[in-house]
Formats: C-alpha cells, sequence, structure tokens
C-alpha cells in the first residue's frame, strides 16, 4: 500500500515539471531546423534531447515505483484475444 501512494505521490510531483518540458519542444524544434548561427542550433538540438532524456527518465521512474501486480496491488494483466491482433481466431473444440 505504501508504494502505491508513493507511486501516486510521485506521479503527482513529477507532473507539472515535465509538463512545463513539454512547452519546450515546439519552441526547440523550430530553432533546430531555422537557425542561423551554429551555436544557436547546436543549443536547440541539446536542449530538445535533454527533454527527450527527462521525459524518458519520468517514464523509467514512474514504473519502478509502481506498484508490482504480482503481489496483487495492481490490476492483474490476463491474456485476452485483442492481444493476438492480426492473427486467426481460435478454434472453441
Amino acid at each position: 500500500m505504501e508504494r502505491e501512494s508513493f507511486s501516486v505521490r510521485f506521479s503527482h510531483m513529477a507532473e507539472l515539471p515535465v509538463a512545463l518540458l513539454a512547452l519546450l519542444i515546439i519552441p526547440a524544434s523550430l530553432v533546430e531546423d531555422r537557425a542561423q548561427a551554429a551555436r544557436r542550433r547546436s543549443a536547440a538540438i541539446a536542449s530538445n534531447r535533454l527533454v527527450w532524456l527527462v521525459f524518458g527518465v519520468d517514464d523509467e521512474l514512474k514504473l519502478a515505483v509502481a506498484p508490482s501486480p504480482l503481489n496483487g496491488n495492481s490490476l492483474q494483466i490476463r491474456p485476452s484475444s485483442s492481444a493476438s491482433i492480426g492473427s486467426k481466431p481460435r478454434s472453441t473444440r
């Protein structure tokens, strides 16, 4: 139960900073495409990569602190027919 509450607190704590970083993606991409100066272009590329790195770290941390489905603290993952999209349906014989 403690892990679940920490997971929720972490998600709420990281939400605003990650959302603010998301707002930098478009300006950084525009500067990256249109910059004449090499330094400005390099700074835009670096900031864009930094934002994507933060997105990845945020996702990994959320997965790390999420409740484990193995000990019953989360939803159970059950195989379903929708998991095999594009395959033929199994016969019921």
